[in-house]
């Protein structure tokens, strides 16, 4: 390869703003990070999603530099920082509790980093009144955190591991003490000032709904290892193992076994075919089928399809959910756009179901 070619696709390579390199770290007998390996690219936000006990906010806690890791490497622009205390690593970081100095005002609190690396009192009094009018707290700089709402001084949390400029903005499940609504707003506030000022970000969330809406990647924890790294669609729609299938969204993941023909038989003896790579006749796999591609068979269908009473009716505004069950127990969760002008289906109707094979994702079952 020639110098220009080679130029041409170190370009086209993304840069690297984190590396986590073999991350290992032990409590007594419990492995609460098992190897880890992760890239985080320069200006992307990258959420670490998993169950309590994954691992998540250890790593968090290990990038941050709040924990040294028994085994491995932390490098931040490509500078090894695994010994630097958190407070040289130029790491910004907001937490569910915010974390202010309650005696200190909005504008002092924001202030504080500035100070703290010696920057001049007219250079600190810009970048604030800045920084305050980019998070909509123009104005508020002479309150104290006591005077504010939630949303407010997590904002103001949010305003302080930003004004510096940081290498690297952590942020440790900082929605977590709001309402739901204030959550849906701050969700999108953050992910449009991370991409505003091309922050490099690391997420920690055990909500797989706030973990789709502000990632561009997704890693998802089990046991202090990675499932998946990959981008939104691709962990909602092409989990990597039953584990995603089964933690991401809602899903029916039914256990089945390859027949001959490009066919699984699932347990309640219907066979359905497959549509991506077969494995061989008598292996036990899962079958990913996510309830909003369900759909109602027509008279007549020769598809594969299962005939079963509705046992339970969820209305979710603009959506509704039905759970169906077959005469050997077997269930099937299915929502659809709900349309006010159509009639719906009652409890204890009988439907049958059908889907498009090409809907079907295959995992490992064992």
């Amino acid at each position: 390869m020639g110098a220009l070619a080679t130029a041409k696709v170190m370009k086209s390579l993304p840069e690297i703003a984190l590396s986590v390199v073999s991350a290992s770290r032990r409590y007594g007998s419990v492995i609460a990070l098992d190897g880890i390996d992760l890239d985080v690219r320069k200006g992307e936000m990258l959420t670490l999603l998993g169950p309590s006990g994954s691992g998540k906010t250890t790593l968090l806690k290990v990038i941050a530099g709040f924990e040294v890791p028994d085994e491995g490497e932390i490098l931040i622009d490509t500078k090894n920082v695994t010994l630097t205390p958190p407070s040289k690593r130029e790491i910004g970081m907001v937490f569910q509790n915010y974390a202010l100095f309650p005696h200190l005002t909005v504008s002092q609190n924001v202030a504080f980093p500035l100070q703290m690396r010696k920057i001049s009192k007219f250079d600190i009094a810009a970048r604030v009144s800045q920084i305050l009018s980019m998070v909509d707290l123009a104005g508020y700089g002479e309150r104290l955190p006591r005077q504010l709402s939630g949303g407010q001084q997590q904002r103001v949390a949010l305003a302080r591991a930003i004004v510096f400029g940081p290498n690297l903005l952590l942020l440790d499940e900082p929605f977590g003490a709001l309402d739901r609504k204030l959550r849906e707003q701050m969700q999108l506030e953050v992910r449009r000032l991370q991409q505003k000022l091309g922050l490099t970000a690391v997420f920690v969330t055990h909500d797989q709904e706030e973990a789709l809406i502000l990632s561009d990647r997704i890693a998802v924890m089990d046991a202090g290892k990675i499932s998946q790294l990959d981008t939104p669609q691709a962990i909602y729609h092409r989990p990597a193992n039953r584990f995603v299938a089964d933690f991401i969204g809602e899903s029916n993941l039914f256990r089945a076994t390859v027949i001959a023909g490009g066919y699984a038989e699932l347990e309640n003896g219907i066979n359905v075919k497959l549509s991506s790579e077969i494995p061989s006749t008598g292996t036990v796999i899962g079958l990913v089928i996510r309830p909003e591609r369900l759909r109602q068979a027509e008279q007549g269908s020769i598809e594969s399809k299962i005939n079963g009473l509705i046992t339970e009716i969820v209305f979710l505004g603009e959506t509704i959910k039905y759970r169906i069950r077959d005469e050997l127990g077997f269930e099937v969760l299915v929502r659809w756009p709900f349309l006010s002008n159509e009639k719906t289906l009652q409890l204890g109707e009988q439907v049958s179901i059908s889907w498009n094979h090409e809907d079907m994702h295959l995992v490992k079952w064992l």
